[in-house]
């Protein structure tokens, strides 16, 4: 039977509501607290998160041209968002790479040096409030796949426009799985 208090909108469970750690960190398996070692990347634009999970395939067809079959060749998980914190240390780590964010401990001068160096794989998790369920996004091996560019206007905000590739993982519980989801009613 269909049951429309089913039907609901993303929030985010706090101001913010991704959260990145270094990859190999311990997984949540529900929707409990994160250990401290995941950091906010902060507000999220107005627009939310995007999953963009679509399946690429290919036709076979008979001759007179019936198709007899459809074959898989590629499955996206790709997350998208927009983060709003531009100078949150955490988020320009994220965006230039670890070793590319230094701040001077004595003046809190951030530098950033900008190369082609491979960017860190890292652990997302994705919180958000949907219609009185807690739901939970678990990235275990997500990468930085795409920066968009960053525009520097004086009537909007500048922003950091990515987009996370979930890649296989093949830990505990995970057969290859990109990312799992935990549902939790709220009291």
């Amino acid at each position: 039977m269909a049951d429309a208090s089913k039907i609901g909108t993303g929030k985010p469970k706090v101001a913010g509501g991704i959260y990145r750690a270094p990859l190999g960190t311990a997984l949540p398996t529900d929707t409990s607290d994160l250990a401290s070692t995941y950091v906010s990347v902060g507000y999220i634009s107005e627009d939310g998160v995007g999953n963009d999970g679509s399946r690429e395939s290919e036709d076979v067809k008979a001759w007179g041209g019936v198709t007899v079959m459809s074959t898989q060749t590629g499955k996206n998980d790709i997350f998208s968002f927009t983060m709003l914190e531009v100078n949150n240390v955490d988020v320009l780590k994220m965006v230039y790479g670890e070793d590319n964010v230094s701040v001077d401990s004595q003046t809190g001068m951030i530098t950033i040096k900008v190369n082609d160096k491979e960017l860190e794989e890292a652990v997302y998790v994705i919180d958000m409030i949907v219609r009185g369920y807690l739901r939970r996004i678990v990235i275990p091996d997500g990468k930085l796949s795409n920066l968009d560019e960053i525009t520097y206007k004086d009537d909007e905000p500048v922003a950091f426009a990515v987009e996370i590739t979930a890649q296989p993982f093949d830990g505990t519980g995970w057969d290859g799985d990109t990312h799992k989801e935990f549902i939790l009613a709220q009291d």
